[in-house]
């Protein structure tokens, strides 16, 4: 066998990095794993090797305005070490950015002594519950402090190509570093600007731009050009309802393709906008419509729409939906019945109804049966509406399906029937069990039988969470229901309460009563301290 002093090269690399794996996190925003610079002090070798690793990443992190900042960069600037690093992630209170102390601190380390060409990633984390200035105002942003601050990082940081700077939505006006974003936007791959939007004074994008998030302002109607062959991930924020989309298209096309996009977040703004300034400005017809028809995006896997304006629901064609992983949608009724959803190769699925308005009962029972017969091969489904109606739930074929949220009204019939079609359930979060007298419209009408305490519950369940996010309704009294469910479902091994329960349930959930429940062993309320469980046999 080798001793250890013969192992050299590229295999000596690997053993360490083995030995510190996760050191990847050495300085992150969450700690700074100095544990592990005690391998680079066994030897000159070792120390060799590692230096690359241990150095990748500048740093500072500013807790609060009464604390030390943390920060590694004087060190990295004193031993020469700058030519290593690749990152510069910084973390500080919000509103710290418009302040101007940000590039006192670094001058402070001597930054500016050091040549940090290598550096690619830029990362700033300003966070929202220690706030640099304490007020909850926006704030007005000082043009000389930030022409500062955005020609500074862009003169010692050459060769971003990355940028991510995430801060509380709603603390700027603008954003206090737009100017480095238009200064570097020929070269980026990653633009991750969320908390403010940005007016960008270039034409277009890099043509290898492969990740963009940006949080969108009422009047921004267009971007500049985007090239879709290398997007991967594409996530607009507060998008306009008279968004245009024609930066995805050459004026020479009338369609665009995305080929390699794998990942899509469009969160409309629920802000009205003045239709009289946009018809005056714009002809009737949505911009682009007829491009949009000819969307393509083989390789999407994963969709997130949010309140998507009826405008915009021929961007994504039923065909456009058959291959997707992972589907979110918050929207209403009337536009998710337009969509004509059909999903039946998405192995995650979540749908909310974001309008209570639900007057036609018949309407919403025959949405509710059409999407929950599209889909096949989920493992995880989640279905929220605030309204009181019960939700309607007749067939699924939902063999695969492990992970089930049902945030609506549900009678027990309903939900013995649906435990009876889903054999690997093992999680279920519910926001109500009525009793059957509440029970649907449905069952009424095609002769359903009420559920019989008698009946046996052949299922795999073995988690419950009820009156699951309830913030929004009264609280329920009868909580029978709830009981006789616990008792009848047999597999059931831990079940959850919010804790604005526990008055009305910490007499029934007693160690005397718990005999009444022999499979369960846990009975938690959440975020509370109180928990009744069978102490081990």
């Amino acid at each position: 066998m080798a001793t250890f002093n013969s192992i050299h090269g590229k295999t000596l690399e690997r053993v360490l990095l083995y030995a510190i794996r996760g050191f990847s996190t050495l300085y992150s925003l969450r700690r700074e794993q100095l544990e592990y610079f005690g391998l680079a002090w066994v030897c000159r070798e070792w120390r060799r090797m590692l230096l690359p690793k241990l150095y990748k990443c500048a740093f500072i992190t500013i807790m609060s305005t009464s604390s030390p900042a943390k920060s590694n960069i004087r060190l990295i600037v004193d031993n020469g070490l700058s030519k290593y690093a690749q990152h510069l992630h910084i973390r500080c209170p919000s509103r710290y950015i418009a302040s101007g102390h940000l590039i006192k601190l670094l001058d402070e380390r001597l930054f500016h002594k050091a040549n940090w060409s290598s550096i690619y990633n830029l990362g700033i984390y300003e966070n929202l519950h220690s706030p640099f200035i304490n007020s909850r105002r926006k704030v007005e942003i000082s043009a000389d402090m930030c022409d500062t601050a955005n020609q500074y990082l862009h003169t010692y940081l050459p060769t971003l190509t990355s940028i991510t700077i995430i801060h509380p939505p709603g603390i700027y006006t603008t954003h206090p570093l737009a100017r480095l974003a238009n200064l570097k936007l020929h070269q980026l791959s990653t633009l991750n600007i969320s908390g403010a939007s940005i007016i960008f004074t270039h034409h277009s994008f890099s043509s290898s731009l492969t990740h963009l998030t940006l949080r969108l302002s009422s009047g921004q109607t267009t971007l500049p050009h985007i090239a879709t062959r290398n997007l991967r991930t594409l996530e607009l924020l507060d998008i306009p309802s008279n968004f245009s989309w024609r930066c995805f298209s050459f004026e020479s096309n009338d369609s665009f393709y995305f080929s390699e996009l794998e990942s899509m977040t469009l969160r409309y703004s629920t802000t009205p906008i003045d239709w009289k300034t946009v018809i005056s400005s714009h002809s009737t017809t949505h911009p682009y419509a007829a491009a949009l028809r000819k969307i393509h995006m083989p390789k999407l896997k994963r969709l997130l729409l949010s309140d998507i304006p009826p405008s915009d629901t021929h961007l994504f064609a039923p065909l456009l939906l058959l291959h997707l992983d992972s589907l979110h949608i918050v929207s209403t009724i009337d536009v998710l019945t337009q969509m004509n959803l059909c999903f039946p190769f998405s192995k995650e699925v979540s749908i909310r109804l974001s309008n209570n308005s639900i007057e036609d009962t018949q309407m919403y029972n025959t949405f509710t049966e059409t999407i929950f017969s599209s889909f096949s091969v989920a493992t995880k489904v989640a279905f929220e509406v605030e309204h009181y109606i019960p939700v309607s739930i007749n067939t699924v074929c939902w063999l695969d399906l492990q992970k089930l949220d049902i945030l609506a009204f549900i009678s027990r019939t309903t939900l013995y029937r649906l435990l009876s079609q889903l054999p690997l359930l093992e999680e279920l979060r519910v926001k109500f069990i009525t009793t059957d007298g509440e029970q649907c419209q449905y069952d009424k009408q095609h002769g359903i039988s009420l559920y019989s305490p008698d009946n046996s519950i052949n299922c795999n369940l073995r988690y419950l969470e009820c009156f699951y996010s309830t913030s929004h309704f009264p609280l329920v009294f009868d909580l029978y229901p709830l009981y006789e469910f616990i008792a009848n479902v047999v597999t059931l091994k831990e079940v959850r309460v919010p804790e604005f329960y526990l008055q009305d349930t910490q007499d029934h959930f007693n160690q005397d009563s718990m005999q009444e429940y022999p499979h369960i062993h846990n009975i938690l309320f959440v975020d509370s301290f109180e928990r009744f469980y069978r102490p081990p046999q």
